[in-house]
Order: C-alpha cells, then structure tokens, then sequence
C-alpha cells in the first residue's frame, strides 16, 4: 500500500528529514515539497532535482510577508518554470499573524505571478475566509487546493463550490477531530488530495510527522467512506495527476 501513497504537501527538506528522506522518498509514489519562505526554494528544488519522485512547490507563507520584493518575485518566476515545480505555496491569509493588509497584498501579487504560468496554488488559511474567497474571485483560471483542512462541511462544501481541492491531512487522525470527520463524510473522494504537513501535524503529540502517515489517513477516509483503502489512494494518485497536470 506505502507505494500508492502520494503527499501532496509535505517540508522534506527539514533538517529533522536528514537522517531518512531517501528512505520515505523510496517508501511512496510521488511527494511534492512545499515551501514557506525563500530560504527554503532552493533546498526544495535541490531534492526534487535528486529524487525523480519528488516535485516541489515555492511560495512566501503569510508569516514571511515581509520577504516579498522584486528578487524574490524574479526568483520565484524563474523556478516556476522549472519542470519540476509543479505548483506555487504554500501561499495565503492568516489572522493569527498581523499585518493583514499587507498579507492580502504579498497574496495578490503570488496569485499574479501563478496566473501567467497556469500552474495551481497551495493556500494556507487560517481565521481570513471571507478575505480568501474575495482575491480567490478575481484569479477565477487559477487552480487551487486548500491545504491542511480541518472545518465542518460548511466551508468545505464553500471551498468545492468555489473550485477548490480540499487538502485531508492527519488532523484527520486527532482525537478532537469531530469537525473533519464530518466533512470527509460529505465531500466526494475525487475533490480530496492527502497531504502530511509533515513534520509537523504529528498524529500522535511529540512525534515526526511523516508521509507514511498518509496510509493511516486513507484508511479513516475509507473506514468513513465504506470503502477500501486501496480505493482512496489510487483516487487520490488521479486526483494528484488531474490537479498538477503531472504524470507519475
């Protein structure tokens, strides 16, 4: 089953990975290395260069606002093009970091920057909804996957309405995870892309987080569902290949 599991969001290149990434990496199908600030662009595409099951993602997380300037916009243009950068993220709102003025501006201006390379977007949002879906409006060709999920069916079936995968990661997994719960039950399997976050959203508190974890969520999604494991991964790896128009 290990190698029918696809990672759609995954930080590989943490130092915590060091001692085993070409292992995990060997362990699944495909993995995509998401980043949240520029010091992590070049790490990130380093290992998908390594690795042929590993892709990469580059965006300025809502923390690293202040990082967003034209270098940094060339940069991310020039990697964008690379073969191996499927998506741009993690990129989005947070009401738990200040700012958020110029949070919505770094944001348009990373939506701005996609549109031109019809590549999809990984959105990190937290607290900002409403402010989400307005900047979402006007970049309507834009493909994106909300990442890390873990509201009711109400804003789940907002986010597909509006076009957007939803990201089902090992929150899934938490003992409070009664919200998500409900929303696997509702949503069809053909909008979900697993993910870990790993390594962070370790299923079990003081633990790494790793893409192995993803086999632990495909079975609560099927246990949900009432269907077979085997039956969430292989439409989570269409989903994957629909999603960042990539083969694997």
């Amino acid at each position: 089953m290990q190698r029918l599991i696809i990672d759609s969001h995954v930080h590989l290149h943490d130092n915590s990975f060091s001692e085993d990434r070409a292992d995990i990496l060997s362990s699944v199908k495909a993995a995509v290395i998401c980043t949240a600030s520029k010091s992590d662009f070049l790490s990130a595409k380093k290992l998908a260069q390594e690795f042929e099951n590993a892709y990469f993602a580059v965006g300025i997380h809502p923390e690293y606002t202040a990082e967003l300037d034209f270098s940094v916009q060339a940069e991310m243009e020039n990697l964008l093009q690379d073969e191996k950068c499927i998506a741009l993220g993690e990129i989005g709102l947070d009401g738990y970091f200040p700012e958020r003025e110029k949070q919505l501006s770094v944001f348009t201006a990373q939506m701005e920057i996609v549109e031109k390379y019809n590549k999809p977007v990984i959105l990190h949002c937290r607290k900002m909804n409403e402010e989400l879906f307005s900047v979402l409006k006007k970049f309507p060709l834009v493909k994106a996957v909300y990442h890390g999920f873990t509201s009711g069916p109400e804003l789940a079936e907002r986010a597909a309405n509006a076009g957007l995968m939803i990201g089902i990661g090992t929150g899934l997994l938490f003992p409070n995870a009664k919200r998500i719960l409900n929303t696997v039950k509702e949503i069809p399997l053909e909008k979900m892309l697993l993910e870990s976050d790993a390594p962070f959203m370790p299923p079990k508190k003081g633990e790494r987080n790793t893409p192995l974890n993803i086999l632990s969520v495909a079975e609560k999604i099927a246990e949900i569902k009432q269907t077979e494991t085997g039956e969430v991964l292989r439409q989570n790896i269409e989903n994957f290949k629909n999603f960042f128009h990539t083969e694997v």
